[in-house]
């Protein structure tokens, strides 16, 4: 598989994770009424195939390859709806997981005791359970709406130069949780909760995504030199949508529904070659980035005209030299004079030669350690911790286990689960993620720019 064809199969894999589809050259999303393309700034999106960029109808369709991006703008216009295909993905698989979870706690198999361990171990989250959560729970599903802030689950934005943690980065994607804002009495989602409703969502929202009311969590930032925009709004989406993952391959077996919320994340396995797929093709219109306010391309310049009145001298014809004739025979010889240069004390300047730096690479904010990078595009591989695609495939073959945060929970956990040892009170199930956890004191987390 050449480069081009890798970029392709990059491209087209994140589309399919986030719910569209390609159909030939053109990208659309499922729908009720059937097919529909996608639409950005009247413009259609596609995909940069050969024959797309050989007809190049960009008056009439815009390129999806958001790896283009160029570090010295804002997003472009590609790049931010790929946000928003990110945060609707992000919002309706959260919602209907809870929503489904909800149906599990009231199911026949839950109530016949079938359930396993670690399909049980949710259950002490819902204090109080009974068919009328159900239902007040169902409102608030339906109430979730991605596009505003107050109506969603989960935002996301970008920004420039933020800090998470403590640690400064050249872009970032800042996850936060409006619920964790709001009050009962506000009526989250249009809906009317009971206390012990708004005790149950919380406390399942603890389990399925721990310490999402924790400032900054969940979001990420990146040094990347290659589309640090895009970079990032990756990292944060693969970080929750991993999570939604596990859990409900947890349930497929006995609740074939949860299938639909299984969504393994193959475009990982490539993130480590961004710049060659990057120079795979050129830059395509509205995927390079907006200008930043405040911020201007570089001027043309142009070839000076003269003022208005002002006659401006012409030329004179070069004499034309006889046949033999030699050139320092037009001027008569005059005595070679050293140049004389003077120097002033003051504006004097000792030249230092450049120096190697000692740690790093260009582009990378030196810190107190030495930063041994294991890979390009902004994806170190520091203190010997494992890269981003190497931890996927650890989650995905097993291998990794989730480090879990050793305090308890107000609600959470069940006693039953096979993975608690007996007494144990700090260790509730095993159910969170090392990608999730806040660094407490407690629980370990990989180190590097690019997490």
């Amino acid at each position: 598989m050449n480069a081009k064809e890798k970029t392709l199969s990059f491209l087209t894999s994140i589309l399919v994770s986030l719910g569209a589809s390609v159909k030939g050259r053109a990208v659309v999303i499922e729908t009720e009424d059937g097919e529909d393309p996608i639409v950005i700034d009247g413009k259609t999106l596609v995909m940069p195939t050969d024959e797309t960029l050989k007809l190049s109808n960009w008056d009439t369709e815009i390129p999806f390859f958001p790896l283009c991006e160029s570090i010295l703008r804002g997003e472009s216009e590609v790049q931010q709806e790929l946000l928003d295909m990110i945060r609707s993905a992000v919002n309706i698989r959260l919602a209907s997981l809870v929503w489904q979870m909800f149906k599990v706690a009231n199911s026949d198999e839950c109530k016949a005791n079938k359930l396993s361990p670690e399909q049980a171990e949710f259950l002490p989250c819902l204090p109080g359970f009974d068919a009328e959560m159900v239902k007040r729970i169902g409102k608030v599903v339906l109430g979730v709406d991605p596009s505003e802030y107050k109506s969603s689950l989960v935002h996301m934005n970008l920004k420039r130069r933020a800090k998470i943690n403590g640690k400064a980065y050249d872009r970032a994607c800042l996850v936060r949780f409006p619920l964790a804002e709001m009050e009962r009495k506000e009526k989250p989602y249009s809906a009317d909760l009971r206390v012990k409703d708004m005790d149950a969502l919380t406390n399942l929202l603890d389990y399925v995504l721990p310490n999402w009311q924790v400032e900054n969590t969940y979001s990420r930032g990146t040094d990347s030199q290659v589309a640090p925009y895009f970079v990032a709004s990756l990292l944060a989406y693969q970080n929750i949508n991993a999570r939604i993952t596990e859990l409900a391959k947890r349930f497929e077996p006995t609740f074939p529904i949860f299938g639909t919320l299984v969504n393994e994340d193959d475009w990982v396995e490539c993130m480590d070659d961004l710049s060659r797929m990057r120079d795979s093709m050129p830059n395509l219109p509205g995927n390079d980035g907006k200008v930043v306010r405040g911020q201007a391309d570089a001027p043309i310049i142009d070839d000076p005209k003269p003022a208005r009145g002002v006659q401006m001298p012409t030329p004179s014809a070069a004499p034309q030299r006889q046949p033999g004739s030699l050139p320092w025979e037009d001027q008569p010889q005059q005595e070679q004079r050293p140049v004389e240069r003077r120097v002033v004390d003051d504006e004097a300047v000792e030249y230092k030669p450049r120096q190697q730096p000692q740690y790093g690479n260009p582009g990378h904010i030196p810190v107190h350690q030495p930063v041994h990078t294991g890979g390009p595009n902004g994806y170190g591989n520091q203190n010997h911790q494992p890269s981003f695609a190497e931890l996927q495939r650890q989650r995905q073959q097993g291998h990794y286990g989730y480090a879990t945060v050793n305090t308890q929970p107000e609600v959470g956990g069940s006693p039953f689960s096979s993975s608690a040892q007996p007494g144990s009170t700090t260790n509730v199930g095993n159910y969170n993620v090392s990608y999730t956890t806040a660094n407490n004191g407690y629980s370990t987390q990989p180190q590097g720019r690019g997490y």
